[in-house]
């Protein structure tokens, strides 16, 4: 389960189910692609998948 985040990294209300491509720990920012861009994260071709994280993200930086 992925709690989403707004840009400044504030938590939001909503979640989403997730399959774990990458083996992320219960605490880290990860990237989460949806629709058929889940169906192709890696060892999920054939299955019916709708949201799927690929990616732990190690630190975010915005510039104005």
């Amino acid at each position: 389960m992925v709690q989403t985040q707004d840009l400044q990294g504030r938590d939001e209300a909503a979640y989403m189910i997730c399959v774990d491509t990458v083996d992320a720990g219960s605490s880290d920012r990860v990237l989460v692609v949806t629709g058929s861009s889940a169906r192709m994260a890696s060892g999920l071709k054939d299955c019916p998948v709708d949201a799927a994280i690929v990616g732990v993200v190690d630190s975010v930086e915005l510039q104005p």
